[in-house]
C-alpha cells in the first residue's frame, strides 16, 4: 500500500501535462500510472495542476547585519515559502575568508535552518579571502556543499573578492566540481554619499556598474574555464549585452538568475510615498530595462527570490547608507511568475535549479 495517492491530477512532466494518478511512499514518488491502486490517504486532484515542488535558490532567512536583523527565521519563512509552493530552499553561510571561518560559519547556519520545515540547502560565501583557497574549497566540498557565493563589490565591508582570486576559484571550480555563484557589481563604479536617500538607489548602484561587472566575468569564465553562476541580475541591458558577446558560453558556463521584483516593478516604485520598502540591492530598473528582461527570458536560467525582508521601522526615515537593504516575496514568487511568464518559468523554478545546483532528487516530478 502507498502513503499517498494524487488522482486524476494533470502532473508536469518534462515539460508536458499529463494527466495520471501519482503514488508515493516514504516521501518519494514511487509510481505514476493510471491504475487506481490502495494508499492511505488519497487526493483528488481532478480540474488542478500537480507540480514539481518550486525550489528558491536565493534566500537570506535570520540574516544578522549587526544592528539589523531579517525578521524571517528558518521556520517563519520556511512557512511562508511551503504556502507558496516552495519546497526546498538554499540560504547562504555567513561570508568567511578562510576554512577555519567556514567550518564556523556552517555550524551556526546549520543550527539556525534546524527550524525549516521544508528541505533546504547551504551555499557557502567568502570574502576576501586570506587562508589558502584550495583548503578553502577541500573544507566547504567537506561540509557537502557544492555551491559557493562570491561578492565583486562591499570592499568597504571586507566582503570582496578580487580579480586574481576569482580567477583561482574558476580553476579550482573545474578540479573540484563546484558552482561558484557571483554577486555582480563594479565596485568602483558605486556611488555612496552621505545624503543619499532610498530614492537615489539607481544612482547609487547604477545599471552600468552590473553590466561592465557581469562582461568582465563572463570574460574570466570564458578564459580560464569553469562555470559561474549571476545572482539576482536586475537589468535588461545586461542580459542584453551577455547574450551579444557571450552567446557561447551564456546558459552552459555562465548561468544567470533574476527576481520576481525585476519583472514586476520599475525604479518609478522608489517614489512613491512607502518607497523605502523598495528598496534593495541591485535596485529597480528603468521601464525598458524591465521590458528587455521579458524580451530575453529565454536567457535566464533561474529565478530566485534574495528573500531578505525587513521590519518597516527598520527602512522608514533612514538615509541610504543607514538602511538595510531587501524585500520578501517567497510566498508569492511563483504566482507572480507565472502570472508573468506563464508556463516557461515552471522550469526555471524547478528543473533548471536543480540541474545547475546539482539538487538530486528535486525539480522533477519522476519515480525516485
Amino acid at each position: 500500500m502507498y502513503d499517498y495517492a494524487i488522482m486524476n491530477g494533470l502532473l508536469y512532466i518534462n515539460g508536458h501535462w499529463e494527466t495520471h494518478n501519482l503514488y508515493i511512499k516514504k516521501g518519494k514518488i514511487a509510481l505514476i500510472s493510471d491504475d487506481f491502486l490502495d494508499a492511505s490517504q488519497v487526493v483528488d486532484a481532478e480540474g488542478l495542476e500537480v507540480l514539481p515542488g518550486i525550489i528558491d535558490p536565493h534566500v537570506h532567512f535570520e540574516l544578522d547585519l549587526g544592528k539589523y536583523k531579517s525578521v524571517d527565521d528558518f521556520y517563519h519563512g520556511t512557512v511562508a515559502a511551503a504556502y507558496g509552493g516552495v519546497t526546498s530552499i538554499v540560504d547562504f553561510l555567513d561570508p568567511s575568508s578562510n576554512a577555519d571561518e567556514l567550518q564556523l560559519a556552517y555550524d551556526k547556519r546549520i543550527a539556525l535552518a534546524s527550524k525549516s520545515v521544508i528541505d533546504f540547502r547551504l551555499h557557502a560565501c567568502i570574502k576576501n579571502p586570506t587562508g589558502d583557497l584550495e583548503e578553502f574549497v577541500k573544507k566547504m566540498k567537506s561540509l557537502d556543499i557544492h555551491t559557493l557565493k562570491l561578492f565583486t563589490t562591499y570592499s568597504d565591508s571586507g566582503r570582496r573578492t578580487y580579480e586574481k582570486d576569482i580567477i583561482k576559484l574558476l580553476e579550482l571550480s573545474k578540479k573540484y566540481k563546484f558552482l561558484l555563484l557571483a554577486h555582480v557589481e563594479n565596485d568602483d563604479l558605486i556611488v555612496v554619499k552621505k545624503d543619499f536617500t532610498y530614492q537615489d538607489l539607481p544612482i547609487s548602484r547604477s545599471s552600468e556598474a552590473e553590466k561592465s561587472e557581469a562582461l568582465k566575468l563572463a570574460e574570466l569564465v570564458r578564459q580560464h574555464g569553469g562555470k559561474l553562476y549571476m545572482v539576482h541580475l536586475s537589468d535588461g541591458h545586461t542580459l542584453e549585452a551577455l547574450i551579444e558577446n557571450y552567446g557561447d558560453i551564456l546558459n552552459k558556463r555562465f548561468f544567470i538568475e533574476s527576481c520576481p521584483q525585476y519583472f514586476t516593478f520599475t525604479h518609478d516604485a522608489l517614489e512613491r510615498e512607502d518607497g523605502y520598502l523598495y528598496s534593495f540591492a541591485p535596485p529597480l530598473r528603468s521601464f525598458v530595462s524591465r521590458k528587455l528582461l521579458f524580451t530575453n527570458q529565454k536567457h535566464i536560467d533561474t529565478i530566485g527570490t534574495d528573500h531578505c525582508a525587513f521590519n518597516i521601522a527598520d527602512k522608514k526615515g533612514k538615509m541610504l547608507f543607514e538602511m538595510p537593504l531587501g524585500i520578501g516575496g517567497i510566498e508569492h514568487s511563483f504566482t507572480i511568475m507565472r502570472h508573468h511568464l506563464g508556463d516557461s518559468v515552471i522550469n526555471k523554478m524547478t528543473s533548471n535549479i536543480a540541474r545547475i545546483q546539482g539538487l538530486d532528487g528535486k525539480g522533477e516530478i519522476k519515480v525516485g
